[in-house]
């Protein structure tokens, strides 16, 4: 045979080869499509569910803040603004008495100064008074009104022997006359003189000790003031716990505080907080409040770490609502404060949580999945399967949650529910 002739016939083999391997895959696809590929499923293979009774849950979600049970604001006790030399790392875990931030005192120490060199005049000054001025003063009245005395004594023994010789005419009238004068000035003498005294001794003297002593107990309680405010610019922390810095304006910023800021009186720019006991506080809409039964049960997850479950339970309720800044007046919020069981090491204080809230509890109640129950002008139904078919049957349902509703009438536990076909 001719090398022409053998290439004829392998391409009409080749040919028939092809044309039987199209035909085979033409009846498997036909096949298939007769089948049922392609065709909408049967009522038989439609997804089931059988009602059962079992413990009903509803839990209500609401954004919260990490805080700490206990916890010790610290703020600037100095009169004056004053600049922070020293703070305690921000997070650092620190023990009662640890140090956690130093002021600048140097203002405070010139003051200081000045006050000690005026406490020691007005002790000085009252010292002086009591011990010398006031006894020096006493004795010279006193020297004095004994001299008058006497004075007064010893003419009143002559004025009787003037009166004698003046009534043998030995002395004349005038002479009479000018000694009365001059026992009588001598009277008010030792008078003015005890008059003196009494005024000294009753009003002068305790007024001046009195002025006296304010002055040093004044100089001594600024001297102190000052003394315990340089005390207090060592600040110490009363508990244990973490550092956490405040957000303060400062200089045009609303930051936290770093060494070398200036903070005034009573500015709070650090708290200490107790991490082994926290809380989450919520703020919750006034609508809502009803979900949020007192000591429930409460499932909470920082946002920092979504693999953390943390269990609590409703601690308190605010007894008074609060409007929001911004926000009409009809949305008001309560603050809800939950307790949390258990702590961890990550934990921060104003850490967003996403908490939980057990709202509804209903046991061994019959449930439905949500895909089974359609609504027909806001009345719900169900598909529950009969024999070979199905009946819709319109049922009453109480709460639901994320995958489930509660019936509460139309079905009861046992039935087998038909899963309507997707819309």
């Amino acid at each position: 045979m001719r090398a022409s002739e053998r290439r004829v016939g392998l391409r009409k083999a080749g040919g028939k080869k092809i044309r039987l391997l199209l035909a085979g895959l033409g009846g498997m696809i036909a096949v298939g499509l007769g089948s049922g590929c392609g065709r909408p499923e049967r009522d038989a293979d439609r997804v089931t569910h059988e009602v059962t009774l079992e413990d009903f849950e509803v839990w209500t979600a609401f954004q919260g803040v990490l805080d700490a049970v206990q916890s010790e604001s610290v703020a600037s006790s100095i009169s004056q603004p004053t600049a922070l030399l020293m703070l305690a790392p921000e997070g650092a875990m620190v023990r009662p008495g640890d140090v956690v931030a130093v002021f600048d005192t140097s203002s405070l120490e010139a003051e200081l100064a000045v006050l000690e060199r005026d406490a020691v005049l007005a002790e000085t000054e009252k010292r002086t008074l009591t011990q010398a001025e006031i006894p020096l003063r006493r004795a010279r009245l006193s020297a004095e009104l004994r001299e008058a005395r006497d004075t007064l004594a010893r003419e009143g023994s002559v004025g009787e022997r003037m009166e004698e010789l003046a009534a043998d005419g030995l002395i004349s009238p005038g002479e009479l006359t000018g000694y009365a004068s001059r026992v009588e000035t001598l009277r008010e003498t030792v008078s003015g003189l005890e008059t003196q005294i009494r005024i000294q001794e009753e009003i002068m003297v305790p007024a001046q000790t009195e002025q006296a002593r304010a002055r040093l107990n004044s100089a001594r309680r600024q001297l102190q003031l000052v003394s315990d405010q340089i005390a207090a610019a060592r600040v110490t922390a009363t508990r244990g716990g973490r550092v956490v810095y405040l957000p303060l304006h400062i200089g045009g910023e609303f930051r936290t505080v770093r060494e070398g800021d200036t903070v005034f009186r009573n500015q709070e720019f650090m708290r200490i907080s107790d991490m082994e006991q926290l809380v989450v506080r919520c703020d919750v809409p006034e609508s809502r409040l009803s979900r949020v039964p007192a000591g429930a049960e409460v499932l909470a997850v920082p946002d920092a770490f979504p693999e953390l479950r943390l269990e609590g339970q409703v601690l308190s309720i605010s007894s008074v609502a609060v409007q929001p800044a911004g926000r009409p007046a009809h949305m008001k919020t309560f603050t809800v404060t939950m307790l949390l069981f258990d702590a961890d090491p990550r934990l921060r204080t104003g850490m967003t949580v996403r908490a939980r809230v057990l709202s509804e509890r209903h046991p061994q109640s019959p449930v439905v999945p949500r895909p089974f129950v359609r609504f027909e002008a806001g009345t719900p139904y169900v598909f529950v399967r009969r024999g070979d078919g199905e009946d819709r049957v319109a049922v009453t349902l109480g709460s639901g949650n994320e995958t489930h509703f509660m019936i509460v009438e139309g079905v009861e536990a046992g039935t087998v529910l038909v899963r309507p076909p997707a819309l």
